[in-house]
């Protein structure tokens, strides 16, 4: 039991120091076995350490005062801990990707990610988050920043950019990320590369 006791402390020391808020067992690996992680987080689970919100994904909920309850788990933190899990590449797509961005506040009833790993569906409560399978190189190979940025432009569409869109799409990055993006942006579509270039004023 005492063993039990000091991996679960190990665990909660690890949660800690990469300041994981959703996670799995694999962000853990360096702690163990597999089996073992899992056991412990099963445990603490139990004792109301950590809350299960799909199977093998956990994390810590946050307590609200004002309204006396548990927040929901954030959909992005579960997408990110089950790509850490199973190596995949992924990236927020369609409305997902204008929420990321702060362009729509639409709460949807799916969250869609575009991943080099296989289509899967997961239930959470009443939402569904969807994987799909893309074998799109630009995804995987551009930075975060600028991999959304392109797939909230697909999402918005040609022609459908307004100056407000602008606006809100510029205050997000620095002039350093706005550099990294034109250049990582030119081998997508002409279209989208020239809305990104207009976005920027360049």
């Amino acid at each position: 039991m005492n063993n039990d006791k000091s991996f679960a402390e190990r665990i909660k020391k690890e949660i800690e120091q990469k300041t994981l808020s959703t996670f799995t067992a694999k962000d853990f690996i360096e702690l163990g076995n597999i089996k073992t992680i899992n056991k412990n987080l099963e445990r603490m689970e139990k004792n109301n350490e950590i809350r299960r919100i799909i199977s093998g994904v956990y994390d810590i909920p946050e307590y609200s005062t004002i309204l006396q309850e548990y927040g929901a788990p954030s959909i992005n933190e579960v997408a990110q801990a089950l790509a850490r899990a199973h190596n995949w590449k992924i990236c927020p797509s369609g409305t997902s990707a204008l929420n990321y961005l702060g362009l729509s506040t639409q709460v949807p009833a799916q969250y869609i990610y575009v991943s080099s790993g296989p289509y899967k569906t997961y239930s959470i409560g009443n939402i569904e988050l969807i994987f799909k399978h893309t074998n799109n190189r630009l995804i995987y190979d551009t930075s975060e920043d600028t991999a959304i940025l392109i797939q909230a432009i697909k999402a918005l569409g040609r022609g459908n950019i307004t100056e407000m869109h602008k606006d809100q799409i510029k205050e997000k990055f620095d002039e350093s990320t706005i550099k990294r993006i034109l250049k990582e942006s030119k081998h997508s579509a002409a279209w989208i590369y020239e809305s990104i270039r207009e976005i920027f004023e360049v």
